[in-house]
């Protein structure tokens, strides 16, 4: 936790444009203790996180939280795959964000005439944006809405919903769901 604390008050302060004396003196603690606060050798107590915080006009909760965790980079043919075989063709699935979050992107790759199974139905949200292809998506007893490269369709993910491709070409397309469940 002192590690990512002092990773948080160091970028902190550098966003700031702010010296270890000017930041020491503005929350009345040393330098030396903001050192090593920054070295991850020292936790403050929650006063003097308070008075570092102020000192850098950000919260005490966003020194708190662990900016590796908030974060995630996935290079393009990175990032968790997920491979299954419908009975009309293959989809991939690539896990778009690493780690813990409130939503969860993946680029989905589907063969022509693949689909998605028997609809599903879960708590939140999701969003479907087709980059390549055809695509046929039924929410519940609705008619099946078709969309193509550019569409993009946002729905409660409570209604159970399917997909399948459309036409002789594959279809590539982002899904975002929140909250993250897979």
């Amino acid at each position: 936790m002192a590690s990512a604390v002092g990773k948080a008050v160091r970028a902190a302060r550098s966003r700031a444009g702010l010296t270890l004396s000017q930041v020491a003196t503005r929350s009345d603690v040393t330098q030396a203790f903001l050192s090593q606060v920054e070295h991850g050798r020292a936790m403050p107590s929650l006063l003097s996180l308070h008075r570092i915080a102020d000192a850098l006009g950000v919260s005490a909760q966003a020194l708190l939280v662990d900016r590796e965790e908030e974060v995630s980079l996935v290079r393009a043919g990175e990032g968790r795959h997920y491979e299954r075989s419908e009975r009309a063709g293959t989809v991939l699935e690539r896990f778009l964000a690493d780690g813990r979050h409130l939503m969860e992107p993946a680029e989905v790759w589907a063969a022509a005439g693949a689909d998605s199974g028997e609809s599903v139905s879960h708590a939140g949200e999701e969003l479907l944006y087709v980059l390549e292809g055809r695509l046929a998506v039924v929410l519940g007893e609705d008619p099946e809405v078709e969309l193509a490269g550019g569409d993009c369709f946002y729905y409660p993910a409570p209604i159970p919903h399917r997909w399948r491709v459309l036409g002789a070409e594959p279809a590539r397309f982002l899904v975002i769901a929140t909250p993250a469940s897979f």
